[in-house]
């Protein structure tokens, strides 16, 4: 009985984590194939699974968009770790160690793409406003490439700091529409794409490039819009999934306090870990429908 117990607990959970994982997995593919149109990294390999994602390559380009140090992160989340496992093993021994870390990593790896996601979206957020300064400012007279270090002086700081290396580099002789293109791909932004593509267009066939940045700025607003629209819509399935994953943990937090024999029953009874995965199972693969639910994919 134990035993089916424990098969069907680590079976919930890891059903739970592998659809958590793959929500989405083909509009991103979609994406990263339109990507492979302008850069080799959209042929990056990729996989659901957190574990097999952590590689240099991918948690470097989340630290830069973030702005955070990997020498000094890293050793801080390994210790975490670290302790973790010991108080683990401490507790309720090896197997429970090995499952409460391999947890904990996967946790730090997808509370990293939560991170670098939101950042992800405030720098496509903050774009609009960089182009429209850019706009004015050639239209003012200026050329590209003293008009977008200007623009850069008026940017937001979070903007300032993500294409300060663009400056950088063109300070150092690059054309900007080649450091454009490198920090795209270092930022795995389509929009940086795109201003590239253009900024090299207008370089070499001429045209009226004030229009065609006052369209790409009208664009990409409209995004911006558009996803703000999406996030109200879909508020209340949110916050469905934010009261799924808080409830639990505040129930169990009252019971402890109320009666701490109760809660030491997962850690000291033979059923007590079979039944606590089944309901960090269960309560894995309700997020994942709920989440599903509130998702548009265009």
């Amino acid at each position: 009985m134990n035993g089916a117990l424990a098969v069907a607990g680590l079976m919930a959970l890891a059903g739970g984590l592998i659809l958590w994982r793959t929500a989405g997995l083909a509009g991103r593919r979609r994406v990263r194939h339109r990507l492979a149109a302008f850069t080799d990294a959209g042929h990056a390999p990729h996989s659901p699974f957190p574990l097999a994602r952590l590689h240099v390559a991918a948690l470097d380009r989340r630290f830069e968009m973030l702005g955070w140090n990997a020498p000094r992160v890293l050793p801080g989340a390994a210790g975490g770790l670290a302790l973790l496992f010991g108080l683990v093993l401490v507790l309720a021994g090896l197997l429970p160690a090995a499952l409460a870390t391999t947890l904990g990593v996967a946790g730090m790896v997808k509370g990293l793409d939560i991170l670098a996601a939101r950042a992800r979206t405030r720098f496509a957020d903050g774009l609009p406003l960089v182009v429209d300064r850019l706009r004015q400012l050639i239209t003012a007279g200026n050329g590209t490439t003293l008009a977008f270090d200007k623009a850069l002086r008026t940017c937001p700081p979070h903007m300032a700091r993500l294409l300060a290396p663009v400056a950088a580099a063109v300070a150092h002789g690059m054309p900007l529409s080649e450091a454009l293109h490198q920090r795209a791909v270092r930022l795995a932004s389509p929009d940086l794409f795109l201003l590239a593509a253009m900024v090299r267009t207008s370089t070499q066939f001429g045209g009226d490039f004030s229009a065609a940045l006052a369209h790409f700025e009208a664009v990409l607003a409209n995004r911006v819009r558009s996803r703000r629209e999406i996030r109200a819509l879909t508020s209340e399935l949110r916050m469905t999934t934010f009261i799924l994953l808080s409830l639990p943990v505040v129930a169990a937090g009252g019971i402890f306090l109320a009666s701490p024999g109760y809660i030491a029953f997962f850690a000291t009874a033979p059923q007590g870990l079979p039944a606590l995965l089944y309901v960090a199972g269960s309560i894995a693969t309700g997020v994942v429908l709920v989440s599903r639910l509130s998702r548009i994919e265009y």
